[in-house]
């Protein structure tokens, strides 16, 4: 099953994690090495908590995200305090 991951606070998809990265010379790109638990949010222009939401995997395709409001799920680091 697809998901998604939005705001805890606002719901938005607008959210970016500090992650580091390493180049590949083999692929001449920069490779995702590892994420941090540290989100932002765009929209509410502050720090927040990712959650994991079910998408209905026929619409990913075509970027028309239909979302379940019933199956949201906190992300694993969440559980970890």
């Amino acid at each position: 099953m697809a998901f998604k991951k939005v705001c805890k606070e606002c719901g938005s998809d607008d959210i970016w994690a500090d992650a580091a990265a390493e180049w590949c010379v083999d692929s001449q790109a920069w490779v995702l090495g590892s994420t941090f638990d540290h989100v932002e949010c765009r929209k509410c222009d502050g720090r927040t908590e990712a959650l994991d939401v079910h998408v209905n995997t026929i619409d990913v395709a075509g970027n028309n995200w239909r979302v379940d409001k019933r199956s949201i799920m906190t992300s694993a680091y969440e559980n970890e305090a």
